[in-house]
């Protein structure tokens, strides 16, 4: 599973890039809103602004979802049974365990696998 456990609190995010090559622009913005921190619920959005020759195209994505912790996360998976939970890792590299990271900024694109029991 991709990114789907926070390794760290939850800070209001806002950050944008563009990308250019042959003719097509791409502006990308993500952000991230804390809503409800009782409910750990966050606002996430997306919006992509892509110019290809002159013509513009705008796509966006919102939502609200649920912001999971690694303990919370392991007692989910206790809970519900059938499954195995084998590890989590930095940035799709089984050389970097996760287990014993001193600073979450260090994080990024965390990974969990978990095996079918």
């Amino acid at each position: 599973m991709d990114w789907c456990v926070n390794f760290a609190p939850f800070y209001d995010t806002d950050e944008s890039w563009s990308m250019e090559q042959d003719k097509i622009k791409v502006t990308t913005r993500c952000s991230g809103k804390l809503i409800d921190p009782v409910e750990q619920l966050v606002k996430e959005t997306i919006s992509l602004e892509a110019v290809d020759d002159g013509t513009m195209f705008h796509l966006y994505e919102g939502g609200v979802k649920r912001v999971i912790f690694p303990q919370e996360f392991l007692q989910i998976i206790e809970h519900i049974g059938g499954l195995e939970f084998v590890g989590w890792w930095n940035n799709w590299d089984l050389e970097r365990p996760l287990g014993g990271v001193k600073d979450p900024k260090t994080i990024s694109r965390p990974i969990t696998l978990l095996r079918k029991i």
